[in-house]
């Protein structure tokens, strides 16, 4: 999956990302290496176990942690789709 950095704070941190399929990632950004507009990849798939992400307009890869998260009357309301995950580690 790719998604888009649409927003960045890392004072908080804070991190979301949206795929082409409008799908928002919300996650905890790594210190450094990462821009709003950059394009990040991942496997959706994997919930819960830790994977290694890249930066695809970089190059650079980073460790997530994907998490489930419900957000079924947030989704019902807005028809939007959520999933978030969180960072754990450097990027390499």
């Amino acid at each position: 999956m790719r998604a888009t950095i649409q927003k960045l704070n890392i004072t908080l941190p804070y991190c979301d990302a949206r795929s082409d399929s409008d799908i928002l990632f919300v996650f905890r950004p790594p210190t450094t290496g990462l821009h709003l507009g950059d394009v990040v990849e991942f496997d959706h798939s994997i919930i819960e176990a830790s994977q290694t992400a890249r930066n695809v307009t970089t190059g650079e890869t980073f460790e997530i942690h994907l998490r489930e998260a419900r957000y079924s009357r947030l989704a019902a309301a807005s028809g939007a789709r959520f999933v978030s995950f969180s960072i754990t580690g450097e990027i390499q």
